[in-house]
Formats: C-alpha cells, sequence, structure tokens
C-alpha cells in the first residue's frame, strides 16, 4: 500500500526553477517558480508544490466547484484530514449562505 501524501506525484526541478505534478490521469502541469520565493517562504521547492495543489484543491471546494468528498479525493486525504487543510487556510467546510444553512436546520 502506497502512502498517503496528501498529493499527487510531484517533480521538482530546482534548478530550472520549475515544478511538474503528474496526477494519476497523466496531466502534467508544470510552473516556473522564482528561485527567490524558495527563500522568502523559507521552504523546498517540493514543498511550495504540495502547497500549491492544496491551495488550488481548497479555492475550488470554496468556489463550489468541488464537494468535500471530491476535493479530499484530489488530495488523497479522508474527509476528517481535508476540514483540517480548510481550517489552516481559513475556509469553512460549510458551503451554504447563512439562510441557507437555517433553512436546512428547520427541515431537519
Amino acid at each position: 500500500m502506497r502512502p498517503r501524501t496528501g498529493m499527487p506525484d510531484i517533480h521538482s526541478h530546482c534548478r530550472s526553477g520549475q515544478l511538474a505534478y503528474r496526477f494519476p490521469v497523466s496531466t502534467v502541469l508544470t510552473l516556473e517558480i522564482p528561485e527567490s520565493a524558495h527563500q522568502i517562504l523559507g521552504t523546498r521547492p517540493e514543498d511550495i508544490a504540495r502547497d500549491v495543489w492544496e491551495t488550488a484543491v481548497v479555492k475550488w471546494f470554496d468556489e463550489g466547484r468541488l464537494s468535500q468528498g471530491q476535493a479530499a479525493e484530489m488530495l488523497t486525504l479522508t474527509r476528517g484530514e481535508f476540514f483540517d487543510v480548510l481550517e489552516r487556510h481559513h475556509v469553512s467546510p460549510i458551503q451554504m449562505s447563512s439562510e441557507e444553512l437555517e433553512k436546512d436546520f428547520q427541515g431537519a
């Protein structure tokens, strides 16, 4: 069994400042990250790649483009682990307006 990393396979090319993500379906995304970003953030290139992927998935969830389950699956996390990610990004796991939430509680 493969350990859960919360990330697709990542290939980092530190010298060129390029990060390439490899998803199970063979999609590849390459980003050029200035070398100074690693120094400014005080992190390694592979950590930036992980952060970029996680941030994208959280953003898509926040926009309503992904469900909790879909987002957790994309990050290879459980839903509970995904809630921890949402907390780190200051995003609510409840994607309803206060009016929708109130209606939902009244209907229960």
